[in-house]
């Protein structure tokens, strides 16, 4: 394989890894994606992803925090890294886009680039902790966080077995997505007058937490997991106003995996 085809990723864990371009088997992968409605298809599509990374990593040049790197170790941080990698080098930096503008209302023409922002693209990516990426290495348990209410937590990163058991727990309060993404992060608590919560009591300890707890609950855990961030900045060509284009989404889309559509013949 020519070398002038691969690639060489810093992740946000500190790990470096070589990319090659996707292939056919690859993107059979990632076509199923888009339509699984299935209970378990955000877990499917995790596996999916990480075996398509998996595939395409030809090297590994630093292991970051772990012993030995393999992508089922990784965290979402380092995981959509890796995947924007992948696509910008398997299909190109940018992909053309039609968006209309959330304060003029004009559709514009967008080219978002794909590539980090220190390579000259739109794609802000943020590097872990060092306390983040020593979890990510051992226990995936993050050092205790005090919240204004008092109240002491501990935090599992979203990784590995960690991960698994998360979202294990999210399934339960599916509506209470909030409840549930509190919960399925949150491993133990120390009440604000010191107090240990027991653990079957520490559904109800979070339920119960002050309402002004939840914004740095979500600042803490964004900072502790790094990696890209949730918008890509879009500057409208007609009054200049950027807008804020969700990331997340991407990775379900057949254009940007570079799946054609199927396609009428004109007659």
């Amino acid at each position: 394989m020519s070398t002038a085809r691969l690639k060489s990723v810093s992740l946000p864990s500190g790990a470096v890894v070589t990319l090659r371009p996707l292939r056919v088997e690859e993107i059979s992968l990632v076509a199923s994606m888009g339509n699984n409605t299935s209970k378990r298809a955000n877990t499917e599509r995790f596996d999916s992803l990480v075996r398509v990374l998996q595939n395409c990593t030809v090297s590994v040049e630093d292991n970051g925090p772990f012993v030995a790197f393999t992508w089922a170790k990784t965290n979402d941080g380092d995981q959509f890294a890796g995947i924007f990698a992948l696509r910008a080098l398997s299909f190109g930096n940018t992909m053309p886009m039609v968006k209309p503008c959330e304060a003029c209302g004009e559709k514009f023409d967008a080219t978002p680039s794909f590539l980090p922002t220190d390579e000259g693209g739109d794609l802000r990516v943020f590097p872990m902790p060092a306390e983040a990426r020593a979890a990510l290495g051992d226990s995936c348990l993050l050092p205790p966080f005090t919240l204004p209410s008092g109240a002491v937590i501990v935090c599992r990163v979203m990784a590995g077995a960690a991960r698994k058991e998360a979202l294990k727990i999210a399934e339960g309060f599916k509506d209470d997505p909030l409840m549930g993404g509190l919960r399925g992060r949150i491993v133990s608590m120390t009440a604000a007058d010191g107090t240990p919560v027991e653990p079957n009591d520490l559904t109800n300890a979070v339920r119960n937490l002050d309402a002004a707890d939840i914004g740095p609950f979500q600042d803490y855990i964004t900072e502790m997991d790094g990696g890209v961030d949730d918008y890509m900045p879009l500057e409208c060509t007609h009054c200049g106003h950027v807008n804020e284009e969700p990331t997340g989404p991407f990775y379900v889309r057949a254009d940007f995996w570079g799946i054609p559509q199927s396609r009428r013949r004109a007659r």
